[in-house]
């Protein structure tokens, strides 16, 4: 099921070609510390001179630290600050190295139509194992036309290059210190690999998220999706923006994940019957999300 998306919302570019790199989030988050009194991420001048970075890193700092929800913008002051996420995990996590760091930047990330769309489509509409470059965007740029948004076909391009070189995991061959700074975070995730002339999307077999981490994104994606009283299974494994579908988990995968979600959520259950899969709410307290994050780094 396709939620009903504003054409409005989604939105292209941002990251002048620039992939998300190692220490950029922590970089921001350092920055706006050290400014206790409100900093626009904006004022590029002003990051430049700090972090020692040009233009358009600068530029494209400021956009992957808002695409990954970790930031939010002040919009009456202009003003960048930590979103309640962001001050969490900043507070367990400060220089973003731990695995499930990772997988909760990539559940943030594409499930954020409104600034990175193509990465939204790729993990979110898109349904085959093997993208071919030409094939890919001639498909995307149908899916965005059919719902009437605005597409520039060279933008889309872009987008796809940086997609991929984020998440390639061909290209992390190299164990030099100084190469390792510039490469994407979101490559040790090995979800695509590049094969001769196509990329490779991967299924996750095996439990390589916490459970922890896993039942946050999905009591995230279960509020967002307005708390219903059960949810079937097959909206939690493909459902548009949901865990299942964005961590390209199997169906056995899910299971054993769904099985565990009663040890950091009570409010929910999972109904296994056969013909009859679905998570049921058992509880209407409302749920603190941030309380099953830090579990996550409790361990």
């Amino acid at each position: 099921m396709i939620p009903n998306l504003k054409k409005t919302d989604f939105h292209f570019a941002g990251h002048d070609t620039f992939h998300l790199r190692y220490s950029w989030l922590p970089k921001a988050a350092d920055y706006l510390k050290n400014n206790p009194n409100g900093v626009s991420l904006g004022n590029y001048e002003l990051v430049m001179n700090a972090l020692g970075i040009g233009k358009n890193m600068a530029t494209a700092l400021r956009h992957w630290s808002e695409s990954s929800q970790l930031f939010n913008r002040n919009h009456a002051t202009n003003h960048h600050e930590l979103s309640t996420i962001g001050k969490q995990l900043f507070e367990h996590d400060p220089f973003l190295e731990q695995a499930d760091t990772n997988w909760l930047l990539h559940y943030l990330i594409v499930s954020n139509h409104k600034k990175n769309s193509l990465w939204f489509y790729l993990f979110n509409i898109f349904n085959e194992q093997i993208i071919i470059k030409e094939e890919f965007l001639f498909s995307a740029s149908n899916w965005f036309k059919d719902r009437d948004v605005g597409i520039n076909e060279r933008t889309l391009e872009r987008d796809f290059q940086c997609c991929m070189n984020m998440y390639d995991c061909s290209k992390d061959k190299s164990g030099k210190a100084a190469e390792s700074i510039i490469l994407s975070p979101l490559r040790e995730l090995k979800l695509l690999r590049k094969v001769g002339n196509y990329y490779h999307l991967r299924s996750m077999v095996n439990k390589e998220i916490s459970p922890a981490m896993f039942s946050f994104c999905l009591v995230d994606y279960l509020q967002k999706e307005g708390n219903q009283n059960s949810t079937p299974f097959s909206d939690l494994l493909n459902g548009v923006k949901s865990p299942g579908r964005i961590f390209r988990l199997t169906e056995s995968t899910l299971i054993e994940y769904l099985k565990d979600l009663h040890k950091y959520s009570k409010a929910y259950d999972f109904d296994n019957t056969s013909g009859m899969q679905q998570l049921i709410k058992v509880s209407d307290k409302s749920i603190n999300k941030l309380l099953v994050l830090k579990k996550v780094y409790a361990q």
